[in-house]
């Protein structure tokens, strides 16, 4: 089987949000990581496939498009399944506020991955960024950390939506229970 294979690696930017590296791998099959302990957060994008991941001791299947996340200092472990190759495209992320952004999102170190709908926003997101990545201009650095902005505000409006939805089916239930003898309801 065929594993693709390819990581862009510059120094960053330095402040509240940069870019490490990014990489991506595609139609891997018993492609493995781990583990490993980092100080940034590793920021992953799936596009297909099955993994099996391991986080502390804590076991996730990870399947179909998502994004799960290695946080700092993190003893994470994956390995995609042999039956089901996988795409996964990752940043590697620092700075003082990936954490919050995370939370906002609904990713924590206990909820580290988030399925998605439809991720093709994000993927040319990714994309765009690993094109951009190693041009040497300042210019091209700071729009990649842009792109990391947008990352997030994707992954939040995500997070925020399936919340709504919760929120509409709690209230419903609520309203059934309340009125369930009720020939109007």
């Amino acid at each position: 089987m065929k594993n693709n294979f390819e990581e862009k690696i510059f120094e960053g930017l330095e402040g509240e949000l940069r870019l490490s590296y990014c990489g991506k791998r595609i139609g891997n099959v018993g492609h493995g990581f781990g583990p490993y302990l980092r100080d940034e957060y590793l920021i992953y994008y799936i596009k297909e496939g099955e993994a099996e991941l391991s986080v502390d001791g804590r076991e996730l299947l990870l399947k179909g498009e998502g994004f799960f996340v290695n946080f700092p200092k993190s003893g994470c472990i994956y390995r995609a399944r042999e039956s089901l190759p996988w795409t996964i495209k990752w940043v590697s992320v620092g700075g003082e506020l990936v954490g919050r952004y995370l939370a906002l999102c609904g990713i924590t170190p206990e909820k580290p991955y988030m399925p998605l709908q439809n991720g093709r926003e994000v993927e040319m997101l990714l994309d765009e960024m690993y094109e951009l990545f190693d041009r040497p201009s300042p210019s091209s650095r700071i729009y990649c950390v842009s792109l990391l902005y947008r990352l997030f505000s994707l992954l939040s409006a995500g997070h925020r939506a399936s919340a709504d939805k919760g929120g509409y089916v709690r209230r419903a239930l609520a309203m059934i229970e309340e009125r369930y003898a009720d020939p109007a309801l």
